[in-house]
């Protein structure tokens, strides 16, 4: 814990060392504060922070743009491998994530009675998936090919998606326990009409 304290306060933010990686490669505020889009006063701002925290002078300042002192070359030749390599672990990351999660729209009732249990079981056998379930009572055949996956409710008439049917819906009437008593489809019809 003490460690983990130590570095942080000794880390410049990630922000100075993307200001710095910027102005250093296009030799330039102005340029680097475009590219980041950023104004060139906070791009200023970053670099002055990251000297403080340095303690040091990172670039020569005159009327032809910005140049690297000695520090600022050497630093930047080591803090540019780790920012590549950052970056590449930050796209490896996504990637794996991009891959390995699967999205879900059904309504809420669907996800909460029947999808969620499933889930679960799912999540036992297959830990590695991420299973991101998006519940609309509004759901259509549109917002079904905006996710992985989707369940609606209906004929299996929509003919941008490939379909299969899960289950038959089975509904029954119910009503008030002191409400008067039907027996039959036709009784309900004739108090209804």
């Amino acid at each position: 814990m003490q460690n983990n304290l130590r570095i942080h306060k000794l880390l410049p933010s990630l922000d100075t060392l993307v200001c710095f990686e910027a102005v250093a490669r296009t030799g330039s505020f102005t340029r680097a504060s475009l590219e980041l889009s950023l104004t060139q006063g906070a791009v200023s701002k970053q670099i002055k922070s990251l000297e403080e925290a340095l303690r040091c002078t990172l670039f020569e300042r005159n009327a032809r743009g910005v140049h690297l002192t000695g520090a600022g070359a050497i630093f930047l030749e080591d803090m540019s491998v780790i920012l590549h390599k950052l970056e590449r672990t930050v796209l490896k990351t996504r990637a794996q994530q991009e891959k390995q999660a699967v999205s879900i729209i059904c309504t809420q009732a669907v996800a909460h009675h029947w999808l969620f249990p499933r889930i679960v079981k799912f999540n036992q056998k297959y830990p590695d998936i991420m299973v991101r379930v998006i519940s609309n009572n509004g759901i259509n055949e549109l917002s079904c090919n905006e996710s992985d996956f989707g369940i609606l409710y209906g004929n299996g008439n929509w003919p941008s998606l490939d379909h299969a049917p899960l289950f038959p819906e089975i509904v029954y009437p119910i009503c008030k326990y002191n409400f008067e008593r039907l027996c039959c489809i036709k009784d309900l019809k004739a108090k209804f009409s």
